[in-house]
C-alpha cells in the first residue's frame, strides 16, 4: 500500500512539475516576446523624437529666413522710397523748368509786337540784365514793329539774342532732365520690383514656415503617440515579470517536492557494515513481538 501511494504521489508531482515546466516555459516566452516589443517601441519612439527634432529644427531655420525676408523688405521699402521721392522731385523740377522755357518762348514773341513792357523788364530784372537795356525797354515796345528804328533796333536784337539765349539754355535743362527724369522713374520702377519680389519671398518663406511648424505637430503627435505605447508595453512587460516569478517559483516548489520525493523513495542509508565477532551467547528466548505495519508518510503535494 505504501508503494501505491507513493506511486500515486510521484505520477501527481510528475504531472504537476510537467504543467510548471510547460508554464515557465511559455511564461519565458511570453516575457521575451513582450520585451522585444517593448524594445521595438522604444526605437520607434526615439526615431520619432529624432523626427521631431529635425522638424524643429527646420521650423527655427524658416524662422530666421522669415524675419531676413521681413527685414529685406523694409530695407526695399526704404530704398523704394528714396527712388519715388527722388523720381516726384525730379518731375517737379521738371514743371518748373517747362514752365519757365514757356514763360520766355511767350516773352520773345512778344517783342515783336506793341505791347506792354512790364513782364518782360521783371524777368530781366530777374535775370540781372543790363539796365539800360531794361530802361530802354517801355518805349520800344510802345511802339509798332515798324516804327522801331535806331536804338529802337539795337534794343530789341540785345534782348532777342538775351531771351533766344535763356531759351536755349532752358531747352538744354529740359533734355538733361528729362534724362535725369528717365533714370530716376526707371530707378524707382526697379526699386518697386525689388519690393514686390521681396514681398514675394515673405509669402513663399511664411508658406514654408506654416508647413514646417504643421510637420512639427505631426511629430509632436507621433512622439506622443510612440510614449503612450511605450509605457503600455512597460506595464505589460511588468506584468509578466510578476507572472513569471510566480510561474517560476511554482515550478521550483514543484522540484523541490519531486527530490524530497525521490529521496523518501531511496530511504534512508544503511550504517557500515560490522565484521562477524564469535562470541558465545546465551541463549535467549525469542520474545513474542506483535507485527507492527508501518503507516505510509503523507507527502505534500504543491497546488
Amino acid at each position: 500500500m505504501q508503494t501505491s501511494v507513493l506511486t500515486m504521489v510521484n505520477q501527481t508531482l510528475a504531472s504537476a512539475m510537467g504543467k510548471a515546466q510547460t508554464s515557465e516555459a511559455a511564461c519565458k516566452v511570453k516575457q521575451q516576446a513582450a520585451q522585444a516589443e517593448l524594445d521595438a517601441r522604444k526605437a520607434v519612439a526615439a526615431a520619432a523624437s529624432e523626427g521631431l527634432a529635425a522638424a524643429q529644427a527646420a521650423a527655427s531655420a524658416q524662422k530666421e529666413a522669415l524675419v531676413e525676408r521681413k527685414r529685406a523688405v523694409t530695407h526695399e521699402e526704404q530704398e523704394h522710397k528714396r527712388a519715388e521721392a527722388v523720381d516726384k522731385s525730379g518731375k517737379k523740377t521738371m514743371a518748373g523748368i517747362e514752365k519757365n522755357r514757356n514763360k520766355v518762348g511767350a516773352l520773345l514773341a512778344c517783342v515783336d509786337v506793341k505791347g506792354s513792357a512790364e513782364d518782360l523788364v521783371e524777368f530781366l530784372d530777374e535775370i540781372k540784365a543790363d539796365p539800360v537795356l531794361i530802361a530802354a525797354l517801355p518805349s520800344m515796345l510802345a511802339k509798332e514793329p515798324a516804327e522801331r528804328a535806331g536804338f529802337d533796333l539795337v534794343v530789341l536784337a540785345n534782348v532777342k539774342e538775351l531771351l533766344g539765349n535763356q531759351v536755349a539754355t532752358l531747352d538744354a535743362d529740359i533734355q538733361g532732365e528729362s534724362a535725369r527724369q528717365a533714370d530716376a522713374h526707371g530707378e524707382a520702377m526697379g526699386a518697386f520690383a525689388v519690393l514686390d519680389l521681396a514681398r514675394d519671398k515673405v509669402k513663399e518663406v511664411a508658406a514654408r514656415l506654416k508647413d514646417a511648424q504643421a510637420t512639427v505637430d505631426g511629430c509632436r503627435e507621433q512622439v506622443d503617440q510612440a510614449n503612450d505605447a511605450v509605457e503600455k508595453e512597460e506595464t505589460t512587460v511588468a506584468k509578466g515579470l510578476v507572472e513569471f516569478s510566480k510561474v517560476e517559483e511554482h515550478a521550483r516548489r514543484c522540484r523541490e517536492a519531486c527530490d524530497l520525493l525521490a529521496q523518501l523513495e531511496k530511504g534512508p542509508e544503511l550504517p557500515p557494515a560490522v565484521p562477524d565477532v564469535e562470541m558465545e551467547a546465551a541463549p535467549v528466548e525469542a520474545a513474542a513481538v506483535p507485527d507492527v505495519v508501518m503507516a505510509p508518510t503523507p507527502v505534500a503535494v504543491p497546488a
